[in-house]
């Protein structure tokens, strides 16, 4: 790329807060004497949010068409909240943005495939044959009676659903990739 091509694009704002993160100047409330955590907290808000994860969050959005809004990063929104001290801030974040909002705070949750219910549903006769199979790699190492046997826990609800699908796959795996034992 030519040197006058990249000067006339857009660059990312350097500090995008306005803040002094070095604690000089710094208009944010307790900020300019911070706290370590705050130090920190305002190097990753003006550098690795960013020019990082809202980089690539915008990247991949855009790959997939997707329009991805993060309203709690509002200029307003961020002024406020870095304006508290860090003491309430720290102690009572969520709950406070929460009751601003008008509603309760939500556990974070892990996005899980609905494995347990797939293999007991539509998956249940595939996954089955490929656990009790005869054919099953390492045969040995696992004997029938103990897939039989674990197969007859996960239908109970006595074993997770990994336990059956770890074994279960190592036959299904390598038949719908073309390899043969």
């Amino acid at each position: 790329m030519k040197d006058d091509r990249a000067q006339s694009m857009p660059q990312p704002d350097p500090n995008p807060l306005d803040c002094d993160v070095n604690g000089h100047g710094s208009h944010v409330a307790g900020t300019a004497a911070g706290n370590a955590a705050d130090r920190v907290m305002l190097l990753e808000a003006t550098n690795y949010l960013p020019h990082q994860l809202l980089r690539d969050t915008d990247q991949m959005s855009m790959a997939h068409s997707l329009e991805v809004r993060v309203p709690l990063l509002d200029d307003s929104v961020v002024r406020v909240a870095l304006a508290l001290p860090a003491s309430v801030r720290n102690a009572h974040g969520k709950r406070m943005l929460a009751a601003a909002a008008g509603g309760t705070v939500i556990p974070k949750r892990p996005f899980e495939l609905p494995m347990d219910l797939w293999m007991r549903g539509p998956l249940s006769g595939a996954v089955r044959e490929a656990l009790l199979s005869q054919d099953l790699p390492f045969a040995r190492e696992i004997p029938p009676r103990f897939r039989r046997h674990l197969w007859r826990r996960f239908l109970e609800g006595r074993t997770h659903w990994s336990r059956p699908w770890s074994i279960a796959v190592i036959r299904m795996w390598p038949a719908a990739n073309g390899f043969r034992w």
